[in-house]
């Protein structure tokens, strides 16, 4: 018979050897390599086109790297929703046929207040799909809406929990949001309906995402940001006064450095004119 004693003790041993899973290095891709991205969230991803912008930072980068995006982004979906969803394509299926090389999930906003256990149970079975596919998912900490940002907190330790259970890579959107609505109370992130992003609030979470899961420095990056269309004319995403600019990308590059601690901090490249 195991004593009490003996449980404990693999029970401890168990634990360990979880959270070391979850929480072991990711390496990132060298400067200038190609990536595809899928997407998998809702509004809060659609709005603005969250993924075009993260492209077109992939093209500004030096070295300029190639981005392929994938949405998959219903207004309103939650990821138990996207799991059980009754039109193609369904995420599970693009996930196994695309093994794209990350994998950016996105909660639907209040779930991580109101139903934390149903955002965990939902995002550790999104977990296993990207294993299979050997894809890496990165855990989009959303922001809290404009006229509740003392939520704030609770979500973001809510997509640090889960991150914590799954491993993968966690982009603290939210917390730079957090820190630039203190800091800069004169500077709008949402829209009119407190809800979504504005255009800038887009380009703070695209700086997050992509420091996050291309590493650099994101203070690099310019804040104009521009794709080719169908035609291979130039579309403007966005174009900033620099000193926004400036100041968005230091709050993702803050939020970056403070999640993680043991990435090699690069130092900002001129861009040329």
């Amino acid at each position: 018979m195991i004593s009490s004693r003996s449980l404990l003790a693999t029970l401890i041993t168990l634990a360990l050897a979880t959270a070391t899973t979850a929480q072991k290095t990711i390496k990132l891709p060298k400067p200038g390599k190609a990536a595809e991205i899928l997407f998998i969230g809702n509004s809060l991803t659609h709005f603005h086109d969250l993924p075009a912008f993260v492209r077109a930072m992939g093209a500004a980068d030096q070295p300029a790297r190639k981005l392929t995006t994938v949405m998959l982004a219903p207004g309103g979906y939650t990821l138990q929703r996207h799991l059980h969803a009754p039109k193609t394509p369904r995420p599970a299926s693009v996930i196994k046929k695309n093994k794209a090389d990350y994998v950016v999930l996105q909660e639907q906003s209040t779930r991580p207040l109101v139903e934390p256990e149903l955002m965990e149970k939902f995002a550790g079975k999104f977990t296993e799909l990207c294993k299979k596919a050997k894809s890496v998912p990165v855990w989009y900490m959303t922001f809290s809406r404009q006229n509740q940002p003392e939520y704030q907190d609770k979500i973001s330790e809510q997509y640090e929990r889960v991150h914590k259970q799954n491993g993968g890579l966690l982009a603290p959107v939210g917390r730079a949001w957090q820190q630039v609505r203190k800091d800069h109370k004169d500077v709008e992130l949402h829209m009119q309906d407190r809800v979504h992003p504005a255009a800038r609030g887009t380009y703070l979470s695209a700086c997050v995402l992509y420091g996050t899961m291309f590493g650099g420095d994101v203070r690099s990056l310019p804040g104009k940001l521009v794709l080719k269309d169908a035609n291979g004319k130039d579309k403007v995403l966005i174009d900033l006064p620099e000193d926004e600019a400036r100041m968005l990308r230091d709050a993702a590059a803050a939020a970056i450095a403070k999640q993680f601690p043991k990435r090699k901090q690069a130092k900002p490249k001129k861009r040329g004119k």
